[in-house]
């Protein structure tokens, strides 16, 4: 079976993204703040400073809020997985202009969406806020439009987030976010619930960009980084 088509791979669910461009020794940091440069330029005269405006003073409370479907977490600043095939409950930040809070919200709205998606078999909601410039998000869901073809879905795969943190880049417009990233064990079944394939759980080090323009919110990139 072709992992490359698949949201699911040896190295987790995150396909393994191009690295054109981009030097082996630079930081995801950096490559947050290309892709500000990279993709803004084209919307605006001059490229958005990558000097943060200002920080949330508590990202991880605002994020558990944005997945209320999620139990209460055991560990502070810590949001839990969904059991499966629990739908993270939609937030009412969608519906708010610009902020760090509702960025934040809508992010790890779009994030618990991943492992729903592919436990269910419906990418609907990951491409509805999924920017069309976002090359991660293309890939994702095209991968699982594959599988969904294939009569397969995942058993597991549930995602743990922690160390949240947020920065307002462009004033009520964009938003960068790092975090931790813990992805559960998972298999891969057809439609008889036959197990294809076992995957093992990893942890990440994930940067995103959320964007809220012309009254809509979209996740705009995102960049990660195995950590085990």
């Amino acid at each position: 079976m072709d992992h490359s088509t698949r949201p699911m791979s040896d190295s987790g669910s995150f396909p393994r993204m191009s690295t054109q461009g981009r030097g082996p020794g630079r930081s995801r940091a950096a490559m947050i703040a290309i892709a500000l440069v990279a993709t803004v330029g084209g919307c605006t005269p001059e490229p958005i400073p990558i000097e943060p405006t200002r920080t949330s003073a508590t990202p991880a409370s605002s994020a558990t809020a944005a997945a209320s479907s999620t139990p209460t977490p055991d560990v502070p600043g810590e949001i839990s997985a969904l059991p499966d095939g629990t739908k993270p409950e939609r937030p009412a930040a969608l519906d708010q202009a610009g902020s760090i809070d509702a960025a934040q919200a809508v992010l790890m709205y779009w994030i618990y969406l991943l492992p729903y998606s592919q436990q269910v078999g419906d990418p609907s909601d990951v491409k509805a806020l999924s920017h069309p410039d976002c090359t991660f998000c293309r890939s994702w869901t095209d991968a699982l439009d594959t599988m969904v073809a294939r009569n397969e879905r995942a058993v597991g795969g549930g995602y743990t987030v922690s160390d949240l943190t947020t920065l307002e880049v462009d004033l009520g417009r964009w938003y960068t976010s790092t975090f931790t990233l813990t992805e559960a064990p998972s298999t891969e079944v057809n439609e008889f619930g036959t197990t294809i394939k076992s995957y093992p759980g990893h942890t990440y080090k994930v940067d995103a960009i959320v964007v809220y323009e012309s009254g809509a919110w979209t996740v705009r990139a995102l960049a990660h980084e195995t950590v085990s």
